[in-house]
């Protein structure tokens, strides 16, 4: 018997229902759940805190949230990987202006 599908919350919209309508549907199943690139911080928190609750009221691992978050959000986490990316684009250029003389204001 195949196990439950993922959980996708892409929205706040009854997000609890969802949850725990999961959970009670399959009660020998850990059901992994897929968040959101665009669920904000504190809504991550609170679908955080949601999990936690049933998981603890239940006493199994009944939802398990696969996309973990650590430190910002994903749209920060993602200009910072772009950050770099350009930083290495202007790398070879930066180095070449340093041995002609040029200056280059960034």
């Amino acid at each position: 018997v195949p196990g439950p599908g993922p959980l996708y919350i892409n929205d706040m919209y009854h997000f609890q229902f969802k949850l725990k309508d999961a959970a009670y549907t399959h009660p020998t199943s850990t059901v992994n759940i897929r968040i959101g690139a665009l669920i904000k911080d504190a809504e991550y928190d609170a679908i955080k805190i949601e999990v936690d609750n049933i998981n603890d009221n239940l006493k199994r691992t009944a939802l398990n949230i696969v996309n973990k978050r650590v430190g910002k959000d994903a749209k920060g986490a993602h200009n910072a990987v772009m950050q770099n990316f350009r930083s290495a684009e202007k790398a070879p250029r930066e180095k070449l202006a340093i041995r002609s003389g040029e200056r280059i204001f960034s």
